[in-house]
């Protein structure tokens, strides 16, 4: 499963695609407070990492049901509800779309991804289907990480997270590249 860094690639590209209005105006506290939005609705499907934490077997959920197209959304959804209070001034409807397909891309860009441990996959349309599904064709490394929850931290420091970090950040800058020179043509046109 791809590291924040891709995760977080989709949410600056979203903030350029999605019209959020003149309100969002020049970088701001306003910008700062979408962008974080945006960064934590895209990785929010990975807090199923915390009851593993906390149980001392880190993997035990992770790969469940917020790793599917609707409870990613719904993990969209409770953070744009969590940011309300700081986004006032801005376009509710814009905010909800943003958070929620940040949270979205979450399992596709996972969908996309080696894995190498069971369950092999994202369980893609849970509730409506069972079984895991994973592409054919992955674009990004797996990563290494120990399901011991005293190891887990130390473990995603390895040579093997670090080039996947690094193909991911390549991947990111691509992606940030080829939307912001799209949309600027289109902008101009």
């Amino acid at each position: 499963m791809p590291l924040p860094i891709a995760h977080a690639a989709i949410a600056v590209c979203l903030t350029r695609i999605i019209p959020m209005g003149s309100q969002m105006g020049s970088p701001s506290r306003r910008r700062l407070s979408v962008l974080a939005l945006g960064f934590i609705a895209a990785v929010s499907p990975d807090f199923d990492f915390i009851p593993g934490l906390l149980s001392g077997e880190t993997n035990r959920f992770h790969q469940g049901p917020t790793h599917s197209l609707f409870g990613a959304a719904l993990c969209g959804l409770l953070v744009y509800l969590f940011f309300l209070p700081f986004l006032k001034g801005l376009p509710k409807i814009a905010l909800i779309i943003y958070a929620m397909l940040a949270a979205l891309f979450h399992p596709v860009l996972d969908l996309f991804s080696r894995d190498t441990r069971p369950p092999i996959g994202v369980p893609l349309f849970w509730p409506f289907a069972e079984g895991h599904v994973i592409s054919p064709f992955p674009l990004f490394r797996s990563v290494h990480r120990s399901s011991e929850a005293g190891e887990f931290f130390a473990s995603l420091f390895s040579l093997h997270n670090f080039m996947a970090a690094g193909q991911e950040l390549i991947f990111g800058l691509i992606l940030i590249t080829a939307t912001w020179a799209f949309t600027k043509k289109r902008k101009s046109s």
